[in-house]
């Protein structure tokens, strides 16, 4: 069974857990029951032939469908638990790799990582980055930061 949650956007759909079959496969896992597959977290496979093979869909469905595809998907290979749902990740790849008009960036295959004017190529220009511009920006965020006020944002956002 499908809901969606209105927590983020776009709308995302999961498997509800609560009486669904990955939910009893999950369950039957850990009782040590005999099962009918295997229980598994998720798995972000990049290539789009073989999330449409696993998910039962015609070849072109991820291009056309990402989303539906992706849920059928991580629903056909028994997913119990999707902590990072990102559907359109894979969207950038290729059958052969990245795609040529895919921006290169950290993760895309970039040759060079600049962030705030700082060649990111080691640990230490990691280090150099994060002391330079994230932690005084986090400390700036921290300054007349309103607990209170950020729970309630927090709350009210929980009326999906």
């Amino acid at each position: 069974m499908l809901e969606s949650i209105h927590l983020f956007e776009p709308v995302i759909p999961v498997a509800t857990l609560p009486g669904s079959d990955t939910a009893q496969l999950a369950l039957d896992t850990i009782m040590r029951r005999p099962t009918d597959g295997v229980a598994t977290w998720m798995l972000h496979i990049m290539e789009h032939s073989q999330i449409e093979r696993l998910a039962g869909a015609d070849p072109g469905a991820y291009k056309s469908d990402p989303v539906g595809t992706y849920v059928d998907f991580q629903l056909a290979i028994g997913t119990c638990w999707v902590d990072q749902f990102i559907p359109l990740n894979s969207q950038a790849m290729g059958t052969q790799g990245y795609e040529s008009e895919t921006e290169k960036g950290a993760t895309t295959g970039a040759h060079e990582v600049i962030a705030d004017g700082i060649v990111i190529d080691s640990a230490e220009a990691v280090v150099e980055h994060m002391e330079f511009f994230v932690f005084p920006e986090l400390e700036t965020q921290l300054t007349g930061f309103e607990a209170e006020a950020h729970i309630m944002r927090l709350v009210d956002d929980e009326g999906y």
